[in-house]
C-alpha cells in the first residue's frame, strides 16, 4: 500500500490484481446478500482511500493457488493480463514467502512474464519487485513512508476485515516496516542524519 500510494502521488497508472476470494477459512459468511464476496466491498473500499487507477478480480480459490488445476488458470489469466496491459513495473509476493498462494502467485507471475518475452515480445522487458509479507527478502531497495503514508496504508488495510478477524496484519505489517526503518538507518555510521519526516520503510527485491 505504501508503494501504491507514491505511485498515485506521482500519476502513475497503478492496477491492482486480487488473485483470491475470502474463503470460509477466517470467518462463516463470505457473501452478502446478493452472494457477492466480501473480498470484492472490502477492496473497493480500500480502493477508494488509495485511490488507484484500476483493478482486476481473479477469483480463485484461497490457498488453492498451488493446486495443478488453480495454477493452470491462475498462468492463463495472467498471462491475458500481462500481455495486453505492457505493464513497466510488476509487484508480486516474495517467492520464499511462507503462504503458499504467495509462493504460487510469484511463481506464475515469472514464469508468465518470461514466456510472453521468450513467444511473443522480446522487447517486453517488465521488471519485477518482490515485496514482504509473511518472511523476510534479501532487500535492494528501501521505499521510504512518511507519516501521512504510513496511515493512508492502515487505513487502507483495516478496509481488509475479512482477514483483520484472525490476525492484526495492519500493526504486523506496520511493525515490519518500523524493523526496516532501523535496518536502513543501521547501514550508515552515526554522521548520516535520519531523513526527515520518514517514519519507516516499506522493502522490495529486485
Amino acid at each position: 500500500s505504501g508503494v501504491i500510494h507514491k505511485g498515485v502521488s506521482v500519476k502513475a497508472n497503478i492496477h491492482v490484481v486480487f488473485l483470491t476470494s475470502e474463503s470460509q477459512r477466517s470467518i462463516t459468511n463470505v457473501k452478502d446478500e446478493n452472494d457477492v464476496n466480501i473480498r470484492f466491498f472490502e477492496s473497493l473500499r480500500a480502493k477508494d482511500i488509495l485511490q488507484y487507477s484500476s483493478v482486476t478480480y481473479f477469483d480463485l480459490t484461497e490457498r488453492g493457488l498451488g493446486e495443478e488445476n488453480t495454477q493452470e488458470e491462475l498462468k492463463k489469466k495472467l498471462f491475458r493480463l500481462l500481455y495486453a496491459q505492457h505493464f513497466d513495473l510488476v509487484f508480486v509476493p516474495n517467492s520464499k514467502d511462507v503462504h503458499p498462494d504467495h509462493q504460487a502467485a510469484a511463481k506464475a507471475s515469472e514464469e508468465m512474464l518470461a514466456f510472453i518475452r521468450r513467444q511473443y515480445d522480446k522487447s517486453m522487458h517488465q521488471q519485477i519487485f518482490y515485496y514482504e509479507i509473511w518472511g523476510a527478502l534479501s532487500t535492494t531497495n528501501y521505499i521510504p513512508l512518511s507519516q501521512a503514508a504510513m496511515n493512508m496504508k492502515h487505513r487502507a488495510m483495516t478496509c481488509y476485515e475479512s482477514q483483520n478477524a484472525t490476525l492484526e496484519y495492519a500493526e504486523v505489517i506496520q511493525t515490519i516496516n518500523e524493523l526496516r526503518l532501523d535496518q536502513f538507518s543501521q547501514s550508515f555510521d552515526n554522521t548520516v542524519a535520519r531523513p526527515s519526516g520518514i517514519e519507516c520503510y516499506e522493502a522490495v527485491q529486485v
